[in-house]
């Protein structure tokens, strides 16, 4: 039996340091019997107790536990992690993707990268364009790439959100073309899993670990990481094909190829062929149609209690493994799971969901990860 560390490393209670305190504090002829409970002596010696117990969390949380990757956490991890498992935590993405601009005076727009940004209204982030380009006279310019200016999914972009600029252009107005997607930075669950799989990279026979690490670790040639979030490996008769994605989805076709070139180079076994389909997976709509009760009272506007629920599904289906979340009798997109993070993001201000679509989970192939495209997020109310 491996026994635990709060086995190994016990907290020391503030009581006991400060009873073994007294103790010493007789042993070197002290009066510590006369001291009143509210003396100088008694309460500095109890403020060192304290401080000694604060010591002691920090030694069995932070020192003790930083060393071994089941216990380790936050920075602890990160230390860990990389030290003895030559594994990075992979840091926060930005959103990005394209938002339009259209133009209704009679004069062309001309733009260049930096020169845009745009305020999203629904939760007050901004993204600055990246490519530039000519908004036509009385016309649309949709396919201008922007980032956003925090990373994260705090900094996703939905349809129902609301977009203005943030320097006004006469006669300019950003459009939604694309749900932008951002990463939070690497959980400690999910870099606990790299860390493990890391060992696996040094096995001659090509392990699914192996294939998981080298797609997910794998950075572009500025340093920056590829973003692999999302991986799904099936073996044939001499070759594998490696599914991948990102937040966004299926990875470009660039970053495909860093992916292909680390991992053909480390983890291919001699004899075997790598396939990395491009797209690197598919991307299956999966629409949701709801009908909600509003709660009297409740003040939050209905159109925010939407774009809460809507945002919600986005972040959902983007942590979906590719082939759809897994079980023994089914994978794909459970529809309980689904309603009840629905709930929970429409809060106090709905009584009741009810969703017509999906009616029942939705199966996945091996290589697809579910999207929700514009147009597929549908709500009423009920009066």
């Amino acid at each position: 039996m491996i026994p635990p560390l709060t086995e190994l490393v016990v907290r020391i209670p503030v009581e006991t340091i400060f009873s073994q305190s007294l103790e010493i504090a007789a042993d070197l002829g002290m009066p510590e019997t006369a001291w009143q409970a509210d003396s100088v002596g008694r309460e500095v010696i109890y403020i060192n107790s304290q401080i000694a117990a604060n010591f002691s969390v920090v030694m069995q949380e932070g020192v003790a536990a930083g060393g071994f990757l089941t216990y380790a956490s936050g920075g602890w991890l990160t230390l860990c992690a990389y030290e003895i498992f030559d594994t990075e935590r992979i840091e926060s993405t930005s959103a990005t993707g394209k938002i339009g601009l259209t133009n209704s005076e009679a004069t062309p727009y001309a733009f260049s990268p930096g020169d845009v940004r745009v305020l999203n209204e629904t939760n007050g982030k901004t993204y600055t364009n990246q490519t530039g380009g000519t908004v036509p006279a009385f016309g649309s310019l949709l396919t201008t790439d922007f980032v956003a200016d925090e990373p994260g999914t705090g900094s996703n972009l939905v349809e129902t959100d609301t977009l203005s600029l943030v320097t006004t252009v006469t006669g300019i107005a950003p459009v939604f073309v694309e749900n932008l997607i951002g990463a939070n930075e690497e959980t400690d669950p999910a870099l606990k899993v790299r860390a493990r799989e890391a060992n696996a990279k040094a096995s001659p026979n090509g392990p699914a670990d192996a294939y998981n690490y080298y797609a997910k670790t794998t950075e572009r040639p500025d340093g920056s990481a590829v973003g692999v979030t999302r991986t799904n490996k099936i073996e044939g008769n001499c070759t594998v094909t490696l599914y991948l994605a990102d937040a966004d989805g299926a990875l470009t076709s660039l970053d495909r190829g860093y992916v292909f070139d680390n991992v053909n180079e480390n983890v291919v076994p001699t004899g075997f062929t790598l396939i990395i389909p491009d797209p690197t997976c598919t991307e299956l709509s999966v629409p949701v149609t709801l009908v909600l009760t509003p709660n009297p009272d409740s003040s939050t506007p209905q159109a925010t209690t939407e774009a809460n629920i809507l945002a919600a599904i986005v972040a959902y289906y983007a942590t979906i493994p590719i082939g759809g979340a897994k079980s023994q009798s089914f994978q794909g997109v459970y529809l309980s799971t689904l309603i009840q993070l629905i709930r929970n993001a429409a809060g106090e201000a709905v009584l009741n969901v009810t969703m017509p679509l999906p009616t029942a989970d939705v199966p996945m192939l091996s290589g697809q990860i579910p999207v929700l495209d514009a147009g597929d997020f549908n709500v009423s109310w009920l009066s």
